[in-house]
C-alpha cells in the first residue's frame, strides 16, 4: 500500500482558536463524514490517519561524512530520500557496482559513484559526537527533535 502525506493551509483567527484545536476539530470531522460506509470506496477506501500541526522549519539533513566518505545520514524527515554522487573515484575499481562514467558539462568523460543512503531519524543524532559538532556550532536544539515519548 502506498501513502502520501497531504498538506493543508488553514487560517484561522488566534483570539477564537489555536492550531491544534483546529487539528482535532478536523480529526472529529473526518471521523464523522468516515462513519459513512463505502463513502470513499471509489477511492479504495483509503486509511486517514489523524491530522496535526506540522513543524514549519524546513526539513533537516544532516551528513556525517568522515574521511571523505558519507558514515551517516540523519534527517527530520523520514520520507527523505539521499542519493550521494562521489566524483573523488582515485584509484577504484570501475567495474564495481556503483561506478558510472559520466559525460561532464565540458565534454570529458568522468567516474562517479553513485549510491542510495539510508537515513536514521534525526533524534537518534542525540549523544552521537555529530550532536556536539552540531551543539558546538549553534547549529541545533536536540530537544527539538527528541522522538516523542
Amino acid at each position: 500500500m502506498t501513502k502520501a502525506t497531504l498538506y493543508l493551509d488553514i487560517e484561522f483567527d488566534e483570539q477564537t482558536t489555536d492550531a491544534e484545536s483546529v487539528a482535532s476539530a478536523l480529526d472529529t470531522l473526518m471521523e464523522t463524514a468516515l462513519s459513512t460506509p463505502d463513502i470513499l470506496s471509489e477511492y479504495g477506501n483509503p486509511r486517514i490517519g489523524p491530522f496535526y500541526v506540522a513543524d514549519n522549519r524546513a526539513p533537516r539533513v544532516v551528513l556525517n561524512i568522515y574521511g571523505g566518505i558519507v558514515q551517516d545520514v540523519f534527517c527530520s524527515d523520514p520520507n527523505t530520500d539521499v542519493v550521494v554522487v562521489d566524483w573523488d573515484t582515485e584509484g577504484c575499481d570501475p567495474t564495481d557496482e556503483g561506478f558510472y562514467d559520466v559525460k561532464c558539462d565540458d565534454g570529458r568523460m568522468q567516474l562517479a559513484q553513485v549510491s542510495e543512503k539510508g537515513t536514521y531519524p534525526i533524534h537518534s543524532i542525540g549523544g552521537t559526537d555529530c550532536e556536539s559538532a552540531l551543539l558546538a556550532a549553534s547549529l541545533l536544539n536536540i530537544e527539538t527533535y527528541r522522538e516523542e515519548e
